[in-house]
């Protein structure tokens, strides 16, 4: 995990105080309807706790689970909240899922993810809501 000083803080639930490692705000309405998972809307923030992962196996548990991903394509860093949807162990590859503007799946190859984390909680308008 990369070592970073926070720049603000907040209080999580308590139950979740011992899972979350970080928190990011959300940029971007994808996954604001009601088919996600979670509903997150931009200006939520995501509380995120870091998955290692060294092959597919180790993603079954989270099929259908929002994840916060750090992935680098070509050269430039990008982060993204998307629905984990399916894992394909042969081409080393992951897809997840948005939904806005339209229902759309990406295919993400392993070698594009540098941090993969799991969203236990959002913060909307002042509410936590744990998935």
């Amino acid at each position: 995990m990369e070592n970073h000083k926070p720049t603000s803080f907040l209080r999580v639930p308590e139950h979740l105080q011992n899972i979350v490692q970080y928190a990011v705000p959300v940029v971007g309405d994808c996954l604001n309807d009601d088919a996600a998972p979670l509903r997150i809307c931009d200006g939520d923030i995501v509380a995120v706790h870091d998955v290692v992962f060294r092959d597919a196996i180790d993603l079954l548990p989270y099929i259908n689970k929002t994840l916060h991903l750090t992935l680098e394509i070509s050269g430039c860093e990008v982060r993204i909240v998307k629905v984990l949807k399916n894992i394909d162990g042969i081409n080393r590859s992951i897809y997840v899922q948005f939904y806005q503007p339209q229902k759309t799946m990406l295919q993400i190859p392993f070698s594009e993810i540098r941090r993969l984390g799991v969203v236990d909680a959002v913060l909307s308008k002042g509410e936590w809501i744990t998935a």
